[in-house]
């Protein structure tokens, strides 16, 4: 396990042989791409509705193909409410992707979009905010792309948590390494996301997750 250090939250599960690695602070963890992931078991605090938030973690990499998932929150498929941040070198860009449901509407879909893949096998901060009305999906601080929300909750009915470096139904696996990863209630300004980048340390804010990767317990 590794510890989630959000108000409340029990640990995480780290399956396979994810292993310890230098990152931003201290250690992080690496991913071989065959079995090895972090599961975040399910609670409600999780769930982060219709409300604005922020999704952020450091990432480095050089695969050059495959899906590459980051961060996946909700459910699987593409009727489901989610969240997913996924890697795509083939493409040369990471996708987020976000599903929403709202009443009885059928569901909808938005995807952004960076425009590299950042598979230069250094360390990267991603962000993906839900403010305003809008998305916005920032590499570094500096690079950002956005596109119009898509009203509606992100996790109605998911009971499934989060899942780090890989595909919730498990079909693909992430190859590279993951350091301090973070969910928050709010949507950080471009000021946090700059502060965050030059320091690796979380702004204040409501904590949804935290997971600093530094530290894996063997039961």
């Amino acid at each position: 396990t590794t510890p989630d250090r959000a108000p409340g939250a029990r640990p995480a599960t780290v399956l396979g042989g994810a292993r310890a690695t230098p990152g931003v602070l201290g250690r992080a963890l690496a991913f071989d791409g065959a079995d090895d992931a972090v599961q975040v078991p399910f609670r409600a605090s999780l769930a982060l509705g219709d409300a604005p938030f922020t999704c952020a973690l450091w990432f480095r990499y050089d695969a050059t193909g495959g899906e590459q998932p980051l961060l996946w929150t909700g459910g699987s498929g593409s009727r489901s409410p989610q969240v997913t941040l996924v890697g795509d070198p083939a493409h040369g860009r990471i996708t987020a992707t976000l599903t929403t449901v709202a009443g009885a509407a059928p569901p909808v879909t938005t995807e952004l979009s960076t425009a590299g893949a950042y598979n230069d096998g250094r360390w990267h901060l991603l962000a993906l905010r839900r403010t305003g009305g809008r998305l916005l999906l920032t590499v570094d601080a500096t690079a950002t792309t956005a596109a119009p929300d898509v009203p509606g909750s992100v996790s109605r009915g998911s009971a499934f948590g989060v899942r780090l470096g890989e595909r919730l139904d498990g079909r693909a696996r992430f190859t590279g390494a993951l350091d301090e990863t973070v969910v928050l209630g709010r949507a950080l300004s471009d000021a946090d996301l700059t502060a965050l980048h030059a320091t690796g340390r979380t702004p204040a804010g409501p904590v949804v997750l935290r997971l600093g990767l530094d530290r894996v317990t063997t039961p």
